[in-house]
């Protein structure tokens, strides 16, 4: 099973749920988690995409992301965009899951990047299955547009991305492929 969770809230301290990822500290905080966990969970390989010289240093990452929303004057709002890509181990095959989850990373992350967006990811293994972490900037490097979670059609178009991606890295076929070539960037 393959599954996409999109958030941006999370509860706080006081267990009162509220907006995260509004501010820089948020920023910092969460792509710190995506390459290097926390005092319980680490994760098994983490990279990133559109990144100039910081592909492996969480506090460039952070930096690069603040620098280009100062940039286009987008610093307002949502922030950083949290995505959970979870695969079962059973769609992958034994002997090399955690290298087979490291590529279905990898390539899941083309997708964001394609589409004209800055990403850090991590993959996480939670015993019976792989979540793979990715912190998206929401403001284009490319032109500096703004994502909006309102698009009813994206979470479709990444969850039919991950399928083609596991499907292409498994060695499976399936009969409704994405098509990489439709990308735009945002």
């Amino acid at each position: 099973m393959i599954t996409i969770d999109a958030f941006s809230t999370q509860a706080n301290k006081q267990g009162r749920t509220e907006y995260n990822f509004r501010d820089e500290d948020d920023i910092r905080r969460f792509v710190y988690y995506t390459h290097k966990g926390n005092a319980t969970k680490r994760p098994i390989y983490a990279g990133s995409r559109g990144f100039r010289h910081t592909v492996y240093d969480p506090s460039g990452i952070a930096d690069e992301i603040i620098y280009i929303q100062s940039l286009y004057n987008k610093e307002s709002g949502l922030r950083i965009r949290g995505l959970i890509l979870t695969i079962s181990k059973k769609e992958l095959f034994p002997e090399v899951a955690p290298q087979q989850a490291s590529i279905i990373a990898e390539r899941f992350s083309d997708y964001i990047f394609l589409s004209g967006f800055q990403t850090a990811y991590g993959v996480f293994d939670q015993g019976e299955c792989y979540e793979i972490y990715y912190a998206i900037n929401t403001v284009s490097y490319v032109n500096g547009v703004k994502f909006h979670q309102n698009h009813t059609d994206i979470l479709d178009d990444e969850q039919l991305c991950a399928e083609t991606v596991v499907a292409d890295v498994t060695g499976r076929t399936i009969d409704i492929r994405f098509d990489f070539d439709s990308l735009e960037y945002a």
